[in-house]
């Protein structure tokens, strides 16, 4: 639950700088008459984010000035030109009191022509907000951003900038060929509507984990190891400084 302003899943307010491969999960917020809110940055000046999604429910209860509520991004504030590229979002938005104002699935605000939109793709449904951006964009710079089509939020389709996509389209193919999205960064076997893409790297991981735990030195210990192996971030090659921070602790 939201009690501030620019709040975020990854960062609340940053300046000039770039997020890419991160991901939301299980993403669950509930917020009332707050701006600036959204799952991985809730306000930006200047930068990118890329390679990035959001799974989750949003429960809003806005005011009139209830504005910058983003799947991605909250605000893009000040004049230095935002980014917003290949990502997705799979948002319930569960809403009431005012709307949508300037409140979207990727962003909530873009402050003129600050924000450009690229290669993203909107999965979210509900009521309240705008499937793709609340406020305005750079229009000219902005292009190939998917909406899903039967989704029940507002419509953000125009040309070129934003177009719409059914449930029974969402596949590897148009992922891959479609929207843009590199093969190398992003794991789009079996994709569909109800499995969403996921980051290779957390795939990665995974697979380092399983491969280095017979590597183990025997006379390194961790208690539990082999429940906390399986923990999400932990490296199998930091085993000797768990180690030794498990022997510093009694002292």
């Amino acid at each position: 639950t939201t009690k501030v302003n620019q709040v975020g899943g990854i960062v609340g307010d940053l300046n000039s700088g770039n997020i890419e491969e991160c991901s939301i999960r299980n993403y669950n917020v509930n917020t009332s008459g707050h701006i600036r809110v959204a799952g991985i940055a809730g306000a930006m000046v200047g930068g990118t984010i890329k390679n990035c999604y959001v799974q989750g429910e949003v429960h809003s209860t806005q005011t009139k000035d209830g504005n910058g509520i983003g799947g991605i991004l909250g605000h893009a504030l000040g004049i230095t030109p935002v980014t917003i590229e290949n990502c997705i979002t799979k948002i319930n938005y569960v809403w009431s009191g005012g709307g949508p104002r300037l409140n979207g699935a990727i962003i909530g605000l873009g402050n003129g022509t600050v924000a450009t939109l690229k290669n993203n793709v909107s999965l979210s449904t509900g009521t309240g907000v705008y499937k793709v951006h609340g406020g305005n964009i750079n229009t000219n710079a902005s292009t190939n951003n998917y909406e899903l089509e039967e989704s029940e939020l507002i419509s953000n389709a125009s040309g070129e900038r934003v177009k719409k996509v059914s449930k029974d389209n969402i596949t590897k193919e148009f992922f891959k060929d479609s929207a843009k999205f590199d093969e190398n960064i992003w794991n789009l076997d079996d994709v569909s509507y109800d499995n969403m893409p996921t980051l290779k790297g957390n795939k990665q991981q995974e697979n380092e984990t399983e491969t280095n735990t017979e590597e183990i030195d025997a006379n390194l210990y961790i208690p539990e190891y082999d429940r906390i192996k399986n923990t999400p971030g932990f490296n199998t090659n930091k085993i000797k400084a768990y180690n030794n921070i498990l022997k510093l602790i009694e002292y």
